[in-house]
């Protein structure tokens, strides 16, 4: 039975008992929206008795994110999703993506992502920098690097990118790596569950690569997660991207499961 939810505590209540990095996508939105309710928001749930065997969550125009859904009961999921707004991408299985894929029309991009957990840093060889977070002088710098990392990794601008730099740093999220006084790496970190951080927008100016920034920043913040308490870091990869692949491994980030992200967009840009 597919159940619909306008209250994300109540959401959330039902996957108390579930792994959460299994859940970590619809974890991710529905904190979100437990903080900040948004009226376009699709919570979803697939039951069987009490058990709960299919989980989505979507803020438009963001992706519908779908760690679990029994095959048999996706049509229902997707005309439901459909009826609710434009279906314009979706993160899930490989297996849930081709059955979409038949079911809605063929996509415009597709990425193929790796989930990787850490529970221990194994820090990277020394060198120059430190780590600090992004305040508001940084938000002219953080405008020009988010599309810019977004367009690397073939992924569609929402929004006003200035919009997006200001949420980062005022809401503590944003980490530099500095050197010589200036920033030259970047990454933004999110807690979820109950002891989970997850990383994302891991971004080096093209001309500043090669000297290992992103793996020392990452590493910091990694290590700075667990310091606060949190058991695990957790990111997604590029499965086509071997060095972020083995940059991450060095660090002692493990492959858990792999995702997934099909654009249905009508015009992703060039």
């Amino acid at each position: 039975m597919l159940l619909r939810f306008d209250d994300a505590d109540a959401f959330l209540a039902r996957l108390s008992d579930h792994d959460e990095t299994e859940t970590f996508g619809v974890l991710r939105i529905a904190q979100q929206l437990a903080q900040q309710t948004r009226t376009n928001a699709f919570l979803a749930l697939e039951v069987d008795g009490d058990a709960v065997v299919g989980m989505a969550a979507w803020t438009p125009p963001w992706p519908l994110t779908i760690p679990r859904w029994p095959s048999a009961r996706l049509p229902e999921l997707i005309e439901a999703a459909r009826d609710h707004a434009e279906l314009g991408s979706v993160v899930t299985t490989e297996e849930l993506a081709n059955a979409i894929v038949a079911l809605h029309r063929p996509p415009t991009r597709r990425l193929g992502l790796v989930f990787q957990v850490l529970t221990a840093v194994s820090p990277p060889a020394p060198g120059p920098g430190v780590r600090r977070f992004a305040d508001d002088d940084d938000v002219p710098l953080l405008t020009d690097w988010i599309p810019s990392f977004l367009h690397e990794v073939k992924l569609p601008l929402h929004g006003d990118p200035i919009d997006t730099a200001r949420y980062f740093v005022r809401s503590g999220r944003m980490h530099l790596w500095i050197e010589d006084d200036r920033p030259v790496a970047c990454t933004a970190h999110y807690d979820f569950g109950h002891a989970s951080t997850h990383l994302g927008m891991v971004y080096t100016h093209p001309e500043l690569r090669g000297r290992g920034r992103a793996s020392r920043l990452v590493a910091a913040v990694s290590q700075h997660a667990i310091d606060r308490g949190r058991r695990r870091l957790t990111l997604y990869t590029d499965e086509d991207n071997p060095t972020s692949n083995a940059l991450y491994a060095r660090l002692g980030y493990v492959e858990r499961y792999r995702h997934v992200e099909l654009g249905f967009e009508r015009d992703v840009g060039g």
